[in-house]
């Protein structure tokens, strides 16, 4: 059955015609055999030129052609029997006028076959272009359209944006010319040439200069438009910016150079082993492998077991066990074994290896890094070895040291002990000024030694700080009191004073503080000529357990310009080393304090004027003791409320010094310099009320001593009932009771502490008979030189057996324990003293270092003799002061240790300590 088109075409109205040609719809009905049926008014004006439409073929009108076109929609609406939609190029006039939507619908006769197609034709020519240029516009990409001379016809927003030049810019301008960098101008045109040639460019990348000059790369994919009868008219270009990228991979190809560079420099190597289902494929070698290994990268990949064969085979199963981590999911540690070099020799190597995983965690690949570290090997061994060489030459300068000790100390021992009893002797003046020479040069020649061993302790790593609780101020009044004297012969004042917050006790090494300060002390009071010397202590900081001081040590001496600073702490160096210098020493003291500073977790420095003097500085860390006070809390029960008091004395360090410390226990003080400026405070004192209650007066001063002074005031009808306190040198306290027939009230010795001054104080005020301060300035001129013999009555009667061969030292340590009330017998070496140990003693002295048997040796043959019995003491006496001494005697069975040279008031503590708790 045909289609009735006579029909249809009847029914198309002109009403309906009308609105179709409105719409820009034209209606065609075309036959199986797709010859147009029927055209409507529309269709026949769109395609005026090839009127009437009605008998030709469609693909004759739409595309122009002499055989149908596969995706017409029509034919394939006839074919598939169903509804096409396509769009399609206008043809007219043999060009391409615009564009078609076409949808195709299929009309079925009775018997279900399609006998006829209809189709609804829309021109989208406007909407089209519309499309398109919105799609250049709006792109991110590069669009840029020239014509065969390489002339700019057209670019779009984005190629506007990145050059900064605008369409009007450029249309019309050659491209070539304007944007292509001269250098690059072949090659550009060489690919615009291929574009015309009909090719396309995929990838192509060429920079181009922005406006601002500025190069930026862009990667092109270029082909050329043409004409509607088929002619190229020019190229047509889509471009990506890639400027960041090709810098990234210029940077990247730098590392990488740098990265091969520095591995082949570290003479190593870089290898890749890729992973599948938690095994290894294949291996990939980078350069350097045959510097190390003498096999070529190929070699290596042809062959995957040629790395494992050449580790070593004592070697293999570390190699393996780090692969197999590897595999496990382990961050393997980097190892280090040898491997055989192609040419046979062994090689040390470093292996690292690094696991890379994918998004999920699976092992994909692992890198390894390859270092030869075989002279690196080479330098540890030599080394080692020299490190061995020097720990045996110190052990060797150790065992020196500990004999060269004993040896010296051996006949110190007899003559400064041999120096202190005679002192207990009566001795002319002219006799006890020889003999205390001998013994402060001993204990000169000592100090020596001391500092020689401490150093060699210290540099050998083998000093330990002894820590426990101790009283902080008796640490800082020693070095005071044993310096005092020496002070004064020079005419110098020595002070101490002890700032607000600084506690009573603390924890740390009391004799290595002590040491500390008495270096600095002694070394200021040493390089001071005149003036004072002063010692401040301060509270850096506290908290629950811990306790940082600072102390301070300055002198009006002589200073030490910039340049000899940097000497100061070097070990054997004096500023002046001439052998004419005036200041002798070892030039160690410093560099042990320092040291000592340093173990203590301070740090010690110096400032210094030359001329003016100097102060040395220093912090040190002490644990906290709990319950310990406050200084300045401690001295609240020593209130002297109120008390006006005149300080008297030509040091101004030291009488500052001295007036905080007696304003720090309520007492009001007014000082002056000279005893003209103490008269003039005084005769202003007559209008005042009340007026001083007491003086405390230096006996020497210049111009006018204190003396003359106390003189003036017991003369005076105003002072004369006015207490006076005369402070005398450490070397004048023989003058106490002259001073006292003279009208002085009591006497102290320079520098006085704060107890003593205190104590005098209240005697004087309240004319109580406090001991403290009559016995310090009552001692007689014969015990103020000697060393006071301490108390005898614990030992009176005790039996002690000294095993000593030096025949010296038998005599001096029976003389002291003599001195002590003891009954003593000597032995000369180690198997007397197992003999006569059964002649039942209290204590045996059991020197170290004996012939045939020595003290460690008879120690344990005692002790293993009387298993069981009462524990008689053995105390040891050595002469060795190095790390371990004391251990080693203890060790042996001894029960307490003895340096010598040993004096007095030390052995009889330590035999007090043992035979008086028996």
């Amino acid at each position: 059955m045909h289609f009735p088109f006579k029909e249809f075409g009847e029914k198309v109205d002109v009403f309906h015609s009308d609105l179709l040609t409105k719409l820009h719809v034209g209606i065609n009905i075309l036959a199986p055999d797709s010859t147009i049926l029927f055209a409507s008014s529309t269709m026949e004006q769109w395609h005026a030129d090839q009127c009437p439409l009605r008998g030709k073929k469609c693909f004759q009108v739409y595309h122009q052609r002499s055989q149908p076109y596969e995706n017409c929609p029509s034919l394939r609406a006839l074919r598939e029997g169903k509804p096409c939609r396509e769009n399609i190029p206008w043809i007219k006039d043999g060009k391409i006028a615009g564009w078609l939507e076409v949808h195709s619908f299929p009309h079925f006769d009775e018997s279900g076959k399609v006998n006829a197609v209809v189709e609804c034709v829309r021109n989208i020519t406007a909407e089209s272009q519309r499309y398109e240029d919105d799609l250049i516009q709006t792109a991110n990409v590069l669009v840029v359209k020239l014509d065969s001379q390489g002339n700019v016809l057209f670019v779009n927003r984005a190629f506007e944006t990145l050059t900064g030049y605008t369409n009007a810019d450029l249309v019309g301008k050659n491209w070539f010319e304007t944007l292509i960098p001269k250098n690059r101008y072949p090659e550009v045109w060489r690919e615009f040439n291929r574009a015309k040639a009909g090719e396309f460019s995929m990838h192509y990348e060429n920079p181009i200069q922005t406006k601002s000059g500025e190069e930026r790369f862009i990667s092109w994919n270029n082909r050329p438009h043409h004409t509607v009868d088929g002619a190229v008219a020019g190229t047509i270009s889509f471009g990506i910016d890639i400027t960041d990228h090709k810098r990234l991979e210029t940077n990247l190809a730098e590392i990488e150079r740098r990265y091969e560079h520095l591995v082949r420099a570290t003479r190593g190597f870089i290898f890749t082993v890729f992973v599948s289902n938690g095994h290894p494929t294949h291996t990939v070698y980078y350069p350097g492998m045959a510097e190390v290994t003498g096999y070529s990268q190929a070699e290596c990949e042809a062959d995957s077991d040629l790395w494992l064969r050449m580790v070593k085979k004592e070697d293999q199963p570390i190699v393996l066990n780090q692969i197999q981590q590897i595999l496990g999911g382990m961050e393997p540690q980097p190892i280090e074994h040898q491997i055989v070099h192609k040419d046979g020799s062994p090689r040390w190597i470093r292996n690292t290896s690094i696991p890379n995983r994918n998004a999920l965690g699976t092992l994909i690949s692992y890198d390894g890094l390859i270092v030869d570290i075989t002279q690196l090997k080479k330098t540890e061994l030599e080394l080692k070895a020299a490190r061995n060489a020097a720990e045996a030459a110190n052990q060797s300068k150790s065992a020196f040291l500990a004999a060269i000790s004993h040896e010296i100390r051996t006949p110190m021992n007899g003559i400064i002990g041999m120096g202190g009893l005679l002192l207990q002797t009566e001795l002319t003046p002219e006799q006890r000024d020889f003999v205390e020479t001998m013994r402060n040069s001993g204990e000169g020649l000592l100090n020596i030694i001391n500092e020689v061993l401490d150093f060699s302790k210290i540099e050998a790593g083998k000093f330990r700080l002894e820590l426990t609780d101790f009283d902080l101020h008796t640490a800082i009044a020693t070095p005071i009191d044993l310096l005092a004297g020496n002070a004064h012969d020079k005419g110098l004042d020595l002070a101490a004073v002890i700032e607000p917050g600084v506690p009573t006790h603390v924890h740390g090494d009391p004799g290595r503080l002590w040491q500390i300060l008495n270096n600095l002390i002694g070394n200021a009071v040493k390089f001071a000529d005149s003036g004072e010397v002063v010692l401040t202590v301060s509270l850096e900081k506290q908290d629950a357990a811990e306790t940082i001081l600072r102390f301070e040590v300055r002198d009006t001496g002589i200073g030490i310009s910039d340049a000899n600073l940097e000497r100061l702490f070097q070990p054997f160096s004096q500023l002046n080393s001439s052998t004419t210098r005036k200041f002798g020493g070892t030039g160690l003291g410093l560099v042990i304090s320092k040291q000592l500073v340093e173990m203590m977790g301070g740090h010690l420095e110096v400032r210094s004027v030359p001329g003016k003097g100097a102060a040395f500085s220093f912090t040190a860390h002490f644990g906290r003791v709990s319950g310990a006070l406050p200084f300045s809390e401690t001295l609240a029960p020593l209130n002297l409320h109120g008390l006006r008091l005149l300080v008297v004395d030509d040091h101004e360090g030291f009488r500052n010094a001295l007036s905080r410390q007696l304003e720090s226990i309520g007492a009001i003080t007014t000082v002056s310099a000279s005893v003209p400026e103490a008269l003039k405070l005084l005769e202003q004192s007559k209008e005042a009320s009340p007026g001083f209650n007491l003086a405390l007066i230096d006996l020497i001063m210049p111009v006018m001593d204190g003396l003359s002074l106390v003189e003036f005031l017991k003369k005076h009808p105003l002072w004369t009932s006015m207490p006076v306190i005369l402070m005398l040198p450490v070397t004048h306290r023989h003058l106490a009771r002259e001073m006292e027939q003279k009208g002085v009230a009591a006497c102290v010795v320079k520098p006085p502490k704060i107890q003593v001054l205190h104590d005098a104080i209240q005697t004087v005020l309240h004319h109580a008979s406090l001991s403290t301060g009559a016995a310090e300035t009552d001692r007689p001129p014969s015990a103020r030189d000697a060393t006071p013999p301490p108390a005898r009555l614990p030992l009176q009667g005790a039996r002690v057996l000294v095993a000593e061969d030096n025949i010296i030292n038998q005599k001096v340590l029976l003389n002291q324990l003599g001195k002590l009330g003891c009954s003593a017998d000597a032995v000369a070496n180690g198997l007397e003293a197992i003999e006569a140990q059964n002649r039942r003693y209290d204590a045996i002295l059991m020197d170290c270092q004996m012939p045939e048997l020595d003290g460690y040796e008879a120690t344990t043959e005692i002790r293993r003799k009387n298993l069981g019995k009462p524990r008689v003491p053995i105390i040891a006496l050595t002469a060795h002061t190095l790390e371990g001494d004391r251990e080693r005697c203890l060790l042996a069975g001894m029960d307490d240790y003895l340096s010598k040279p040993i004096r007095l008031d030390t052995l009889q503590k330590t035999l007090a300590r043992w035979i008086s708790s028996k």
